[in-house]
């Protein structure tokens, strides 16, 4: 099952809970990360990638990712619903009415009346909402020549406000044999359009006469009741490609479960993220796509217990500031831009230092001095009276509530002080509670 991670509501509005979500989007059952503080990751019962969420209350919120899946939660756990469609969701969005919720990119509607809860693929009748979700928008994706559909397939996305932040709706499929698109179903509204093709072509805004990659140079589409726009199309310019392998420590050995790599453009530590592309779970190859001529420096975070690096020679850095910049042509593959991933040293605790792990401490404290930068700490549960102080650089993170054969979190680790830290930081994950006496 997929793993989603969930916090507590924030905001009340309108007799609506607004929550912030943590989705996890991984490629393997089962895999998930676990948020710091009030988050804790939770089996969500499905298989699918989850990529929105909505809730009435903390007891009735439902989710919504890949082939129809919408898993509902009852306060207490996940289960799967059946949507009848098999198509993709990407948001939920408030069309009429308090109750009615309508699923970007595939319209199908979630209907909750007199606490029934149905799903139609059919516009749903009165409070207007006949006469809001009723628009589409199509086009073809083609090449910089404007005549040549591009090949391979993606996805374009659609968003509405400003389109340089993140107000993101759903996709749409890009057909891989004629490079089509269609949104359907669209209420009326200001919506601005991106690509994002799975061959080497820039990611592009749509903007007339001419495609954009820069988001400021976008160009709104608006959309009354019972428009179809059509034609709205796009002319991708060729990007760069920079492929690599992502190794663990050794240099040879490629990394098992996959994970992500991230080209930022600018100030590594400042800027924000370009383009990604997926690392493969059975080769450990990784290839991001669509770059424009320039420098960018990209991130690799492998999934599991590794810790996340930054491209440089002749060995991968482990912060950003020695991150090493790439320079690339667009229509240009750049190859063998390989990472070299460490794993995370794990260190054990229990209160009377028998772990059956190694290397296993007494004390928080002497865990802490042992351990370096990316150091997990799991600390067996039960009560410990110390104040422990990280007095390094970097980050620990120190995960509590294990078993003391360290196979399962099944307590609650309680630390009796306040911790410190000397110029690093120390990041608790759920089961580890600081009652400050």
């Amino acid at each position: 099952m997929k793993k989603i991670a969930m916090g507590r509501p924030i905001v009340r509005n309108f007799s609506l809970w607004t929550f912030v979500w943590l989705l996890t989007l991984v490629l393997m059952p089962g895999i998930s990360i676990v948020a710091e503080g009030a988050w804790k990751p939770m089996d969500s019962g499905t298989p699918c990638h989850l990529y929105g969420a909505w809730g009435s209350s903390d007891s009735d919120v439902f989710a919504v990712g890949e082939h129809g899946a919408i898993p509902h939660y009852d306060g207490f756990s996940w289960s799967a619903m059946n949507s009848g469609t098999t198509n993709p969701f990407r948001k939920f969005s408030l069309v009429s009415g308090l109750w009615e919720e309508y699923i970007y990119g595939s319209g199908v509607y979630l209907n909750m009346e007199n606490g029934e809860i149905t799903f139609s693929n059919n516009i749903i009748t009165g409070n207007s909402a006949e006469e809001r979700a009723d628009a589409s928008i199509s086009g073809t994706v083609y090449e910089s020549n404007g005549d040549t559909p591009i090949s391979g397939g993606g996805y374009v996305d659609i968003y509405n406000g400003d389109p340089c932040k993140f107000n993101y709706l759903g996709a749409t499929p890009i057909s891989a044999s004629d490079g089509t698109y269609q949104f359907n179903t669209l209420p009326p509204g200001t919506y601005y359009l991106q690509t994002y093709a799975y061959e080497p072509y820039l990611t592009e805004w749509w903007a007339s006469p001419n495609s954009m990659p820069l988001c400021g140079n976008a160009q709104p589409i608006v959309l009354a009741s019972g428009d179809a726009l059509t034609n709205m199309n796009f002319q991708l310019d060729p990007g760069a490609i920079i492929t690599g392998t992502v190794f663990e420590s050794d240099g040879t050995t490629p990394v098992a479960d996959g994970g992500r790599i991230y080209a930022y453009s600018g100030d590594p530590c400042t800027s924000g993220l370009i383009q990604w592309g997926r690392i493969n779970v059975d080769t450990g190859a990784y290839s991001i796509n669509g770059l424009g001529t320039g420098e960018y420096y990209i991130q690799a975070q492998a999934y599991g217990d590794y810790l996340g690096v930054w491209w440089a020679e002749p060995k991968s850095a482990l912060s950003c500031e020695n991150a090493q910049a790439i320079s690339v042509v667009a229509g240009n593959t750049l190859t063998g831009k390989d990472f070299q991933v460490a794993q995370k040293a794990t260190l054990y605790v229990t209160s009377n230092g028998q772990c059956g792990q190694d290397p296993c401490y007494e004390t928080i404290q002497l865990a802490l001095e042992a351990a370096e930068d990316g150091s997990l700490i799991k600390v067996a549960d039960g009560t410990y009276l110390e104040t422990p102080n990280w007095k390094k650089a970097g980050t620990v993170t120190i995960s509590g509530g294990w078993m003391n054969s360290f196979t399962k979190q099944n307590g609650l680790t309680e630390i009796y002080n306040p911790l410190s830290t000397g110029g690093g930081s120390l990041k608790l994950q759920p089961n580890v509670k600081v009652i400050a006496q």
